[in-house]
């Protein structure tokens, strides 16, 4: 008997064309994680069950084809594996399993070929240097609707914008657009899934510190990173089910005075933040002006 291991790339694709089987799957299975993966042993990583060459598709490709359950999984299994197992998100409230990045481009003023034009608009009126990373980005999230995983792929954006407060230290933006609009292809899908609300529209923005050091404060408490989301439903999802809505997360946490190591004053950090927010948005389009601080 052949050794089990995890599902690769190559394993995942076959299994999707219906080249191969498994060969005592759990036909009880509601997901595809149980279906064609051993149960899992303590923490141990749950291993591809046993396969083998799918003697029907030389009959009939189509029937083999039309024969694999929770294709869903499988394909969205090879992009985790493309995309290492990671996204990249943070601002926004979508279930992402994994994303990919295309194009991304970082601008710093050290950048090679940057232009006196660039150069400028990476230092802010109080002397502190700025990047700026902006970036397509592919993905799938998983919902649920009933008992049924649902992997639904997306496209959107994201664009982040750090106020280095020191060397080591910086003030952060990001800023992020998601949209999953296709629901990935399972043979068990019926209509309650294809009218479903899985599908929506999200944006986030969240602004932290790379050091987890306090933004300023939320009603004595010392406030360290603060999330404004939004997601709004498609046109697929029921209203009276799911309404768009915003959320504002807070993360609050009281820290011993003189413990912030930043050097700039808590008038200084808001309005610099304010200006990201600004910037975060208009950015390539134009850079607006520092607001001028108040006293």
């Amino acid at each position: 008997m052949a050794e089990a291991k995890p599902p690769s790339t190559s394993d995942l694709f076959l299994l999707i064309a219906g080249l191969k089987t498994v060969k005592k799957p759990d036909v009880t299975a509601d997901s595809g994680d149980d279906y064609y993966l051993n149960q899992p042993e303590r923490t141990k990583e749950r291993t591809l069950r046993e396969t083998d060459w799918n003697q029907l598709y030389l009959n009939s490709p189509q029937f083999a084809w039309n024969q694999v359950r929770f294709r869903d999984w499988l394909m969205a299994t090879v992009f985790e594996n493309i995309a290492g197992r990671k996204h990249d998100f943070v601002a926004i409230a979508e279930p992402v399993i994994a994303s990919q990045d295309l194009l991304g481009k970082t601008f710093t003023r050290d950048m090679a070929g940057g232009t006196d034009a660039i150069r400028q608009a990476l230092i802010s009126d109080s002397g502190l240097e700025r990047s700026f990373f902006s970036t397509l980005t592919f993905g799938i999230s998983k919902q649920k609707v009933g008992i049924k995983e649902v992997f639904v792929f997306g496209a959107g954006m994201r664009r982040r914008v750090e106020l280095w407060l020191t060397s080591e230290e910086a003030l952060k933006v990001d800023v992020e657009f998601f949209v999953p609009f296709s629901i990935l292809p399972n043979s068990e899908h019926g209509h309650e899934v294809s009218s479903s609300y899985a599908r929506s529209i999200c944006a986030g923005i969240a602004v932290s510190n790379s050091k987890g050091h306090a933004l300023g404060k939320d009603e004595n408490k010392e406030l360290v990173a603060k999330r404004k989301r939004n997601c709004t439903p498609s046109l697929e999802r029921p209203r009276s089910r799911f309404k768009g809505r915003s959320r504002t997360g807070l993360i609050g946490k009281h820290l011993p005075d003189g413990k912030s190591s930043s050097k700039s004053s808590a008038t200084d950090q808001t309005s610099e933040i304010c200006w990201l927010h600004q910037l975060a948005r208009s950015w390539p389009k134009k850079s607006p002006t520092a607001p001028a601080l108040q006293t």
